[in-house]
């Protein structure tokens, strides 16, 4: 889930600045820090907040921040660990990391592990709104003026070291739209060749989970397309075995500089966690993608049905005080955590209902789950 990771000072130094600017001219950070009910500090101010007197607790900006509803959550151990060991924050790989370093080495940090990482004497959030980042395009059946390259171009910019996969019907046959198996893995790999970041560090696996639902892999018209023959005797299992060899061949387009690990889990509605796949969704660690209808969005280089996609940071909206919205932070995190919830049973003695495959590997379980999102 979302953290924020900052020294006291620092946090006291934002707190000073900003608090009594006007609101359009505030640094992002603050704004975002006002809507954070934790945020994880390194102790390092050496105040006893209970032993404050009336008069010195008014004048306390971190006091005052924390009567507002806000609980400074000590992570010193794990903050100094991160200066001295940075691949330790991939132990919290949707944390923004706000230290007490300088910039060239917070950029080294956020480029090798995909996390945003800034000094705390430059911060900048301004990137949370630009429009690099967020699109939301109204897709037409056959609209040849979008492409998921053209939606998300750019988003390879933003660093991220996770990737979670969501949609029933990924590799189902859909008739009333004429999408195929084959149109799952194209605009699949669409997606990941448009948002895998340009930086990530070469001796770390970047984790990629597909969730989907299984049940009718082994549609005659996707064994055709699969195994290129016209037997209707293959098996959901070889199908899906098959399916994971496809995927793990074409992972080679990525063309990345750091390896990739793609993880399949095939759900059907007898599953634990079964019900926290109905909505069609990718999400990195700072970035979610919502469409309405198909994943399978664009065939032959026109769009398969109408419908709307949003792709948005954590914090595109809902942040300004008055706003009426919640950030999309809120969205991510729930759904994280229900998943985590239930991938975390999955692994116990439900595990053997669930397919899975890590890359072309299918003799694994669910038990062996990678992808750090759920870590």
């Amino acid at each position: 889930m979302f953290k924020i990771f900052i020294s006291e000072t620092s946090l006291e130094n934002l707190l000073l600045e900003e608090s009594s600017k006007k609101p359009d001219e505030q640094n992002y950070w603050y704004k975002i820090l006002e809507k954070q009910k934790n945020v994880y500090v390194l102790l390092n101010r050496g105040v006893d907040y209970e032993s404050l007197s009336i008069e010195e607790a008014q004048l306390d900006p971190l006091f005052m921040f924390q009567q507002g509803g806000k609980r400074l959550v000590d992570k010193s151990d794990f903050i100094e660990a991160v200066t001295l060991n940075p691949e330790i924050v991939l132990n919290e790989p949707c944390g923004a990391y706000l230290l007490d370093i300088d910039s060239q080495k917070a950029r080294d940090i956020q480029n090798k592990y995909g996390v945003i990482c800034q000094s705390a004497d430059s911060l900048d959030g301004a990137f949370w709104t630009s429009d690099i980042y967020n699109a939301h395009p109204v897709i037409n059946e056959k609209d040849s003026e979008h492409s998921w390259e053209q939606i998300l171009r750019g988003l390879d910019n933003m660093p991220s070291n996770s990737l979670l996969v969501i949609d029933r019907n990924l590799f189902n046959r859909e008739d009333k739209f004429k999408t195929t198996i084959q149109d799952g893995i194209d605009n699949l790999f669409s997606i990941l060749r448009s948002v895998l970041p340009k930086s990530f560090s070469p001796f770390k696996d970047f984790h990629i989970l597909v969730i989907f639902d299984g049940s009718e892999l082994n549609h005659i018209k996707n064994t055709r397309l699969l195994f290129g023959d016209n037997n209707t005797s293959h098996s959901v299992e070889e199908t899906f075995k098959e399916l994971a060899k496809i995927i793990n061949r074409k992972k080679r387009e990525l063309s990345t500089s750091y390896p990739v690990v793609i993880e399949l889990l095939s759900l059907t509605k007898d599953n634990i966690g079964y019900e926290y796949t109905h909505n069609r969704r990718v999400l990195s660690n700072y970035f979610v993608i919502r469409v309405d209808h198909l994943l399978k969005a664009f065939k032959n280089n026109e769009g398969s049905c109408p419908q709307n996609i949003d792709c948005e940071t954590l914090f595109a909206t809902g942040v300004e005080r008055l706003s009426k919205s919640d950030t999309p932070e809120k969205a991510h995190a729930i759904l994280l955590d229900n998943l985590k919830k239930a991938l975390d049973q999955a692994r116990g003695d439900a595990a053997p209902n669930y397919r899975y495959a890590l890359n072309k590997n299918t003799e694994k379980t669910v038990k062996e789950l990678q992808n750090r999102l759920f870590s």
